[in-house]
């Protein structure tokens, strides 16, 4: 029974805690590159089921956003806030189109079931990436296509534009 685990176990966050809605109701409602920022922001909150703020344990169990926001954190503790007032900001441009770079939303993530190699390869049975694995790890492969690229290619323009 997922209540009785609510009970027992910390509290997770919520997409939109009026609603009672998680992360578990629609996994890609929560994206990293938007989230990250503002809980790092909140000083490490997430807004929990009680409509309040919480400190928050992160998870990210991916090679590359991991050490990013380790890197940042460390620098805000470090040398505080970041300001954007001072720093700028860049606009997230996200590859969502046609599902060109959504990680949890493809058929093409998966838990390695042992230790050993997960091999991309082509028709001709040749190698085009390997990744070396270990048992439960979570691996995702990434498609990008020509038409998810343009269109984020004039959504960058668009903002650039209205931004200045």
């Amino acid at each position: 029974d997922i209540e009785a685990l609510y009970a027992e176990r910390p509290a997770i966050a919520m997409v939109n805690s009026d609603k009672g809605i998680t992360n578990l109701h629609v996994p890609s409602d929560i994206i990293i590159d938007a989230s990250m920022p503002a809980a790092i922001r909140a000083s490490g909150q997430m807004w929990g089921p009680d409509g309040k703020q919480h400190d928050t344990k992160f998870v990210i169990p991916d090679h590359s956003y991991a050490p990013l926001y380790q890197a940042t954190i460390e620098n805000c503790i470090a040398n505080g806030a970041l300001d954007p007032a001072t720093m700028g900001t860049v606009p997230n441009v996200g590859l969502m189109a046609k599902k060109a770079e959504e990680y949890g939303s493809h058929p093409t993530t998966f838990e390695a079931p042992g230790d050993g190699i997960i091999r991309v390869v082509d028709s001709k049975g040749q190698t085009i990436h390997e990744q070396a694995v270990e048992e439960g790890d979570i691996w995702r492969m990434v498609m990008v296509k020509d038409a998810p690229i343009q269109d984020w290619v004039k959504l960058a323009v668009t903002r650039a534009r209205a931004t200045g």
